[in-house]
């Protein structure tokens, strides 16, 4: 029993506990392709560190860390599919499972005019006119 969430995800993220299942939140804040991968990358985990470990499921997989360094070093567009490949490597060895995926949706009448969806920061209102 944890009295407070502080609590529970220091117990959680220390690797001595041996934790198989646990819950936490997790969204991008960035709109670049390698955030997500930053918490499955093997200097991630700090077993030493409760605190500073980012890698709760000690996860560590050599190939998907060398896709990640050449897809770091790549320029766009080519960066890109190395991501999306690195991504596809992550998705099959499924450290994390999704309990939830956030979806929004914007309903906007046919006076709206110039309407942008960023895929980060959702609907972009300073392009936005209404007739």
């Amino acid at each position: 029993m944890f009295p407070r969430f502080a609590d529970y995800g220091r117990a959680g993220w220390d690797p001595k506990n041996r934790v198989q299942v646990g819950i936490i939140g997790w969204a991008s804040d960035v709109a670049v392709a390698s955030d997500f991968a930053t918490q499955f990358r093997c200097s991630s985990y700090i077993p030493q560190s409760p605190v500073a470990n980012q890698n709760g499921a000690a996860f560590c997989d050599r190939p998907l860390e060398a896709r990640a360094r050449e897809a770091s070093r790549a320029r766009a567009p080519e960066a890109d599919l190395i991501w999306r490949d690195a991504y596809r490597m992550l998705d099959e060895a499924a450290p994390y499972v999704a309990l939830v995926h956030r979806r929004s949706m914007t309903l906007v009448s046919e006076r709206v005019g110039n309407y942008q969806h960023h895929p980060l920061f959702g609907p972009l209102y300073d392009q936005m006119w209404v007739r």
